[in-house]
């Protein structure tokens, strides 16, 4: 576990020359972060220490908005945190909530290392959805195990979620055909045999889902709000998404594997018990 994470990112995000690194758990209600890492000397003195939200499978920390918590100022080469998720995620996250201005970001910075969160709306409106917030996650939870049953049945044999997703597309966004198991030999997506996406709006035009047929020929998902298409990852059922020509994109992909081992949950718990 240190190993990967030391490889990919903790070391590339701290100035200080470290012997290794010690990693404590945290979250819960009481932190606002996942875990706490030690850079540590020969003598095992601590040195510098960062907090981390740690997503799972994170190749590059400037892909998850929640790698690093606010109070970061070590993110990369000195910047803050907080100016990174301003510049390149608020934008989406205000998408989901109703606020109707945006803050400046002198405004943001300002108020974001603040516990009152009545200094902006943003912060009072993202506050007051807390509640909605947890029954969305108990529903796509409840969600993800009725896919699942579907799926199994669908293709005769028991499927695990691989990997779940929730994704917004904007304007102008297309994926061309591809097919989800990977390209490359021991390519870690090879566990995954059938993918499924969920439509959660269909209040846009464009972004239609294309799969191409044993036939070779394309079926074509037309998105409509609740409804899901399911196929093969594999290149039998090489697929992509048309233009969004206007509106908002909004779905759930999720992927499946027949291998437990492979499963997000058992990954998940074997990462929260090395830690233990």
């Amino acid at each position: 576990m240190t190993n990967t994470i030391e490889q990919h990112t903790l070391k590339n995000i701290s100035n200080c020359k470290f012997k290794k690194l010690d990693i404590e758990y945290k979250a819960g209600r009481k932190f606002n972060y996942d875990f706490t890492v030690y850079y540590l000397n020969q003598n095992n003195d601590i040195i510098n220490e960062i907090n981390i939200e740690f997503k799972f499978n994170c190749k590059k920390i400037t892909n998850y908005p929640q790698f690093l918590s606010v109070s970061s100022k070590h993110f990369i080469k000195g910047l803050e945190y907080a100016e990174y998720f301003y510049d390149n995620y608020l934008t989406d996250v205000l998408d989901l909530i109703d606020v109707d201005e945006i803050p400046t970001k002198k405004e943001y910075m300002k108020f974001i290392h603040q516990i009152d969160y009545n200094k902006l709306d943003i912060f009072k409106e993202l506050y007051d959805n807390e509640t909605k917030i947890k029954d969305l996650k108990k529903k796509i939870v409840n969600y993800r195990r009725l896919v699942t049953e579907i799926v199994s049945e669908k293709f005769n044999k028991t499927l695990y979620p691989e990997f779940t997703h929730l994704v917004l597309w904007r304007t102008g966004r297309q994926m061309a055909r591809h097919k989800d198991d990977g390209y490359e030999l021991n390519d870690p997506l090879a566990a995954r045999k059938v993918s499924c996406v969920t439509y959660l709006n269909d209040n846009f035009t464009g972004g239609e889902t294309f799969v191409t047929n044993e036939t070779g020929t394309d079926y074509i998902s037309k998105p409509v709000k609740g409804s899901f298409a399911c196929y093969l990852s594999d290149s039998t059922n090489e697929h992509g998404v048309n233009p969004v020509l206007s509106g908002i994109r909004v779905t759930m992909p999720i992927w499946f594997c027949d291998d437990i081992t492979k499963s997000e949950d058992v990954r998940l718990a074997d990462i929260i018990k090395s830690l233990s």
